[in-house]
């Protein structure tokens, strides 16, 4: 008992100081950076100098809080900040954490640690155009090369921070595009091996760079290869939608606490519009509704620390939560009225941000089917499927699907 009260001193702790931090010296920033739709990386270098970044690794090679110290990372950001919550998710946490799975200790000291100090932007690179959902449409293959490693060729798609990217993870077909094995291969070079091929013009989170990058003969060598002898770090991915969840628990709850701002100032008909029923109820509904999504996505994180690593918590978290930032980001824009509209006022951009949560890590309708499978519903392991395709059952022995 005292160990866990412990943690949690830690954990409430680490959350006022970062909050602190963040809207002392990052907020200042956020509303430049968003019109320049360019997020000046020192920020997430100095969070990397403060521990922040890794403070969700082991001991000895960060903080030792683990998902539960990610997730509240992630929300503090989001909520001063989705962009920043969105670069640091996909170019540090994600590709650091990815490279100290994989077990080797040269992928984690050459580029693992530069991610989680924040040195240099990374990227994690496996949605194509064809291939969003469904990973086993990808195309992007790696072929076995003359001499050993392997030569990756292919194309893929919104790519956060690949532009700028020191090092990128690239996931691909072993040998053919109908291959059932995808692996996982580290690209790194200055400059990069790939080639940015496209630059997407987002409406949300303005401040990163999202693009397509191509891959033509890049070469990379047998160590680069994370998840050759840990098939495990497959499920590690599982796990990273307990951060889109703290992303839109932490967007949700930004633009809650602005349109409570805002409803306590603004004054019709001689009284604040906050003591108005209708307004008081979105904003007590919303209230509700956050704290729901983030003692949902507090769990998953607690029980993955804990050695559950089931698809379950996270997807449920992550279905919930995305939809309800949504809610909640637009019942604030609307708390606001005209001045919601206005891009001096932060809560459009939260609103803006949100609408990712439910279609980015894995739309709302996968996440829908997970959480259907677990309760017991008879939902086949993929929906759709393709014709010439043997279409098998993950996890159930190669099952086919009849």
């Amino acid at each position: 008992m005292g160990e866990v009260a412990g943690d949690r001193e830690a954990m409430t702790g680490f959350r006022s100081v970062l909050r602190e931090y963040l809207d002392e010296r990052v907020r200042p920033q956020v509303s430049a950076a968003e019109q320049a739709r360019r997020l000046p990386w020192q920020i997430v270098r100095q969070l990397g100098e403060l521990g922040y970044l890794s403070v969700g690794l082991p001991g000895e090679h960060g903080g030792g809080l683990g998902k539960v110290g990610d997730f509240v990372l992630i929300e503090e950001l989001a909520r001063v900040w989705g962009s920043l919550a969105m670069a640091v998710m996909s170019s540090a946490i994600i590709p650091a954490r990815l490279c100290l799975e994989s077990g080797s200790t040269g992928l984690w000291e050459r580029h693992g640690q530069r991610a989680a100090r924040g040195e240099v932007p990374a990227a994690f690179a496996l949605t194509e155009m064809d291939a969003g959902s469904d990973a086993g449409a990808l195309v992007t293959v790696a072929e076995a090369a003359p001499g050993g490693g392997w030569r990756l060729n292919g194309h893929k798609a919104y790519v956060t921070c690949g532009a700028d990217a020191g090092f990128g993870i690239v996931g691909a077909k072993l040998e053919s595009p109908d291959a059932r094995e995808i692996g996982l291969f580290l690209v790194a070079g200055n400059p990069m091996p790939w080639r940015v091929s496209r630059r997407h013009d987002m409406d949300c989170h303005r401040a990163v760079d999202v693009v397509d990058v191509a891959l033509s003969g890049v070469k990379v060598d047998a160590a680069a290869r994370l998840d050759s002898e840990h098939k495990n770090i497959w499920r590690s991915l599982a796990g990273e939608r307990i951060l889109s969840t703290a992303l839109a628990v932490g967007l949700a709850q930004g633009a809650l606490d602005a349109g409570t701002r805002y409803a306590s100032q603004r004054h019709q008909f001689g009284r604040p519009i906050g003591s108005f029923g209708e307004i008081l109820r979105m904003l007590a509904d919303s209230e509700a509704e956050v704290s729901a999504a983030r003692a949902l996505g507090m769990q998953a994180a607690v029980d993955w620390d804990a050695g559950d690593h089931g698809a379950l918590g996270p997807s449920r978290a992550k279905l919930f939560a995305t939809e309800v930032a949504v809610r909640v980001t637009e019942r604030a824009q609307h708390v606001h009225g005209g001045y919601g509209q206005m891009s001096e006022f932060d809560v459009g951009r939260f609103a803006r941000d949100a609408r990712m949560g439910p279609v980015g890590g894995g739309v709302s309708e996968i996440q829908a089917r997970i959480v259907a499978r677990a309760i017991g519903l008879p939902v086949p392991g993929r929906p759709g499927g393709r014709p010439g395709r043997d279409r098998r059952l993950p996890g159930a022995g190669g099952r086919k699907i009849t």
